[in-house]
């Protein structure tokens, strides 16, 4: 007579017990002892291909402590569609988990080789002492032809990894392939985050967007903390596909010191509610290169940190780190930066590189930056610097950000270095907020065509009373090129002067100097009030 089962709860119905076991299974089915020093290796790795679900449960019935599953070879997981679990969410690397303490170089603790896989709820480590192994990562998922249905690579990875800890490997994941969703997860002590890269043998699939022009995309890094690591990235792609990523989301995460957003190759993509604190490695938070294409950077909040304690003792000095530099984009075309907050940063906040075009930097509110370059040249003390060189920049929209420096810098708020021939086409600047000290740009050494709008911070407007003196200057926060003066009260209202900076330097009425304008004789009499127009 079969043995059946019911479970304790309204509704339930009599299953053959064997049928509900065969729901999922664990190591312990296969002799695992789960206490971190018996070698579970051969335990998980056939439990694994059994091709059911595999659960990791976090305790066992008279053993004190959390299972760790201690493993010596790195595992692989060969079935479409297999969710591998925790029987508890995550959480400390105390709980149920998979150790592997002699991960070695160009290894990973598990080797997914199927499609369609669930990580969800475990606790993966790998080598935690002597630094990262060369190569070395926590998941590397690449589609293995041999165990795929067509018996081709045809990048289908589509991965799931969820509410998981990772740590201890050069490259948490490694992806080779299309889609990966990682949320919700405990990221710690690596070098990378997530390392894209596309198959070397891929086959075009039986779809007409799965090919390699189109075929790399689907890829989500959200909600996810992510800390105490080394200097790279949240997500970099690598290899000879890498100019056709598209879908790229880095939505949402907490991003504690030390790691950067992106570099790479991205079109379509979204980096954005990011919060990143007190990032000291080198280079750009978000590095877009040549070839990206569509990405919008918005609403994040990227900070220093500031004084950390009141006092200082012997033992405990005062700190503060700055963020190196904000976004770097080269040649790279269609890209907003919008909304943004950064906050100690030591360079530029946008640097833009020759030959990008259709860039937007609106709405972000800089406060102190460019804090390492106060000694260096205006170009270089600039929030958004454009950087020359050879080829020309078409498309540049600045407008609606504000700069607050605590302690004010100089400088401006658009720089220019390397200029050489380099043109700027199709400027627009807006009204922005900058310090007192703080001009808009002189493009004295650059070429701007096609400047259609050049609003409040690049055309301003002065009402003035003369005040009988030789003279009386004006310093705008731009160089203008064209200015007017216009009499708005006596006997000769309503007339003007307009003088350009061809002509300027030697009128005897009113003079262009750099930033400055010069009214004289006539335009400063006094007890008479004036306006003067200004455009850049």
């Amino acid at each position: 007579m079969p043995v059946t089962y019911t479970a304790h709860y309204p509704g339930a119905v009599a299953r053959d017990l064997s049928e509900k076991l065969s729901d999922f299974v664990t190591p312990m089915d296969f002799g695992a002892v789960g206490d971190g020093v018996a070698d579970d290796t051969v335990a998980v790795q056939a439990a694994l291909d059994s091709g059911r679900h595999v659960m990791l449960v976090s305790n066992r019935d008279g053993q004190s402590g959390f299972v760790k599953h201690l493993i010596t070879a790195p595992l692989n997981v060969t079935t479409d569609g297999q969710r591998i679990f925790g029987s508890t969410g995550a959480g400390y690397m105390g709980k149920a988990s998979i150790n592997f303490p002699t991960l070695g170089a160009n290894q990973a603790v598990i080797n997914v080789k199927s499609s369609g896989v669930v990580l969800d709820s475990l606790i993966v480590k790998g080598r935690d002492s002597d630094g990262f192994p060369a190569g070395s990562s926590i998941i590397f998922a690449n589609e293995d032809a041999a165990v795929g249905p067509d018996t081709a690579n045809n990048g289908d990875v589509d991965l799931t990894i969820s509410q998981c800890s990772l740590g201890e490997a050069e490259t948490l994941v490694r992806v080779t392939g299309r889609t990966i969703r990682l949320t919700n997860c405990n990221l710690v002590r690596a070098r990378d985050v997530l390392q894209i890269d596309w198959p070397a043998d891929f086959e075009d699939g039986p779809n007409d967007d799965n090919t390699a022009l189109s075929g790399m995309r689907g890829y989500t890094v959200r909600d996810n903390r992510i800390h105490g690591c080394t200097g790279g990235y949240i997500v970099t792609n690598i290899g000879t596909n890498k100019a056709n990523m598209r879908g790229l989301m880095v939505i949402g995460n907490f991003i504690d010191t030390n790691i950067r957003l992106f570099r790479g190759v991205a079109k379509d993509a979204l980096f954005s509610d990011n919060v990143v604190i007190h990032s000291t490695v080198a280079a750009h938070l978000v590095h877009l290169e040549a070839g990206s294409d569509s990405v919008r950077i918005a609403s994040n909040i990227f900070y220093g940190m500031e004084p950390n304690r009141l006092e200082a003792t012997p033992e405990h000095p005062i700190v503060t780190r700055e963020i190196h530099s904000g976004v770097l984009i080269a040649a790279a075309r269609n890209v907003s930066v919008d909304g943004n907050h950064f906050k100690r940063v030591n360079n530029a906040v946008v640097d833009i590189g020759p030959g990008s075009a259709n860039i937007l930097v609106r709405n972000n509110v800089m406060k102190d930056v460019c804090l390492a370059n106060i000694a260096t040249p205006a170009a270089d003390r600039a929030p958004v610097r454009v950087n020359g060189q050879s080829a020309d920049v078409d498309g540049l929209v600045v407008d609606g950000n504000i700069v607050d420096q605590s302690n004010p810098t100089g400088g401006s708020l658009i720089g220019i270095v390397n200029p050489g021939s380099t043109t700027i086409k199709n400027l627009s600047v807006g009204a922005n907020v900058v310090p007192t000290d703080m001009y808009i740009s002189d493009f004295s050494s650059t070429a701007v065509t096609n400047a259609p709008e050049m609003l409040d911070t690049a055309q301003k407007v002065i009402p003035y009373e003369g005040d009988g003196n030789a003279t009386q200057a004006f310093t705008l926060k731009f160089t203008p090129s064209y200015v007017t003066v216009t009499q708005v009260s006596g006997a000769a209202q309503g007339q003007s002067v307009s003088v350009g900076t061809a002509s300027a330097a030697a009128s005897g009425l009113v003079e262009i100097t750099g930033r400055v304008v010069t009214v004289k004789g006539a335009w400063n009499t006094s007890s008479t009030a004036y306006t003067l127009f200004a455009i850049a």
